[in-house]
């Protein structure tokens, strides 16, 4: 009686536990599912506004490149909604940020940082400016960055302003 007892103990524990862990594989594998948005990024020269033919565009989070066609845009970029998770304490966002550097023989290079990108949606907006190097005491680098939403900024001041 008592091995019987044990015996059905034991398979309804087995049985639990196999359950308990199939649930849990099919959440994690749901919720850890990375979400894409996409961007068209274009450039054109600071100067005089015209597209740059084959100026090399890098994703530094992805580590991929593309050239631009003749009127300085990019194919249309894959990008992962990568959380920043310094805000996860204060206020989540529902963004992604990705970084991008753009460069081309002649000209200084173009990093831009904190690019928003948002799941499911194409960013077209996205302009990068590269200036021709004249002169020995031109940049060699030029840097931008991206401040979050309007909405986002005032939610977060209402949060924590006394």
């Amino acid at each position: 009686m008592k091995k019987s007892l044990f015996a059905i103990v034991f398979l309804i524990l087995v049985v639990c536990n196999l359950f308990c862990a199939g649930k849990l594989a099919v959440t994690s594998s749901t919720t850890n599912k990375i979400k894409n948005g996409y961007a068209t990024i274009k450039v054109l020269e600071s100067n005089t506004l015209a597209p740059i033919l084959n100026a090399t565009v890098c994703i530094i989070e992805t580590r991929e490149y593309f050239q631009t066609d003749k009127y300085g845009y990019t194919q249309k970029i894959t990008l992962p909604i990568l959380p920043n998770k310094n805000f996860d304490i204060s206020l989540q966002r529902e963004w992604g940020e990705f970084t991008i550097l753009v460069y081309k023989q002649g000209y200084s290079s173009f990093i831009s940082y904190y690019n928003k990108v948002y799941s499911n949606i194409t960013s077209v907006g996205i302009i990068c400016y590269l200036s021709p190097i004249i002169n020995p005491s031109d940049p060699l680098v030029i840097s931008s960055a991206n401040k979050p939403p309007d909405d986002y900024s005032l939610t977060l001041v209402n949060l924590y302003k006394k």
